[in-house]
C-alpha cells in the first residue's frame, strides 16, 4: 500500500472525529434549550398563579406549544448523540461507508419530519450532513446521492430508539 492510502484513511478518521465533535455540540445545544424552555415553563405557571381565566388558558396553550418544541428537541439531541457515537465508532473500527450512510439517512429523516425548523439545531443538522457528504465522496472518490436500503431500515429503528429515550428523558428530567 502507498503512503497516500494511509493519510486519506487518517484524514476520513480524523473527519469523522471531527463530525462527531460537531454532533456532541449540537446535542448541548439542545440540552441547554430544553432548560431554557422548562425555565420559561415554570415562569409561566407562576405568572397564572394570579391571571383571570381568559390570561390562563393563553398561558396553558402556550405551555403545550413549549412542550411540544422541548419534546422535538430532546428526540434531536438524542439521534445527534447517537451520530456522535457512530461517527466515533466508524473513526475506531474503520467502517466509514456504512456508518455514513445511515447518519445521512436520519439526517434525511428528520428533515422529513420536519425537525430542521427547531431553533439554533438546523445549523448543526445541515453541517453534518455536508460534513458526511463530503467524507463519503472522499471514501469512495464519487458524488454519493442516495443511501441503500440497509441504511434506510437502520435509520428508521435508530428514530424509533431515540423517541422512547427521548420521552424517557424528558420524564425523568421534567416530569413531562
Amino acid at each position: 500500500m502507498s503512503r497516500g492510502v494511509f493519510q486519506r484513511t487518517r484524514d476520513l478518521r480524523t473527519r469523522l472525529l471531527a463530525l462527531s465533535v460537531i454532533a456532541r455540540q449540537g446535542a448541548s445545544k439542545a440540552d441547554f434549550l430544553i432548560s431554557k424552555i422548562e425555565t420559561r415553563k415554570k415562569y409561566l405557571r407562576a405568572k397564572t398563579k394570579y391571571a383571570d381565566e381568559s390570561q390562563k388558558e393563553f398561558v396553558k396553550r402556550e405551555i403545550e406549544s413549549l412542550t411540544r418544541i422541548q419534546q422535538r428537541l430532546a428526540y434531536v439531541q438524542v439521534i445527534l448523540e447517537m451520530i456522535a457515537l457512530r461517527a466515533e465508532t466508524a473513526a475506531i473500527a474503520g467502517s466509514i461507508l456504512s456508518t455514513i450512510a445511515v447518519i445521512r439517512e436520519l439526517l434525511k429523516q428528520i428533515r422529513k419530519r420536519g425537525f430542521v425548523a427547531l431553533p439554533g439545531i438546523n445549523l448543526v443538522l445541515e453541517e453534518i450532513y455536508e460534513a458526511t457528504g463530503e467524507v463519503l465522496a472522499e471514501a469512495m472518490n464519487i458524488e454519493y446521492n442516495d443511501s441503500p436500503v440497509l441504511a434506510k431500515a437502520e435509520a428508521e429503528k435508530i428514530l424509533e430508539e431515540a423517541e422512547v429515550i427521548a420521552k424517557e428523558r424528558l420524564a425523568g428530567k421534567f416530569n413531562i
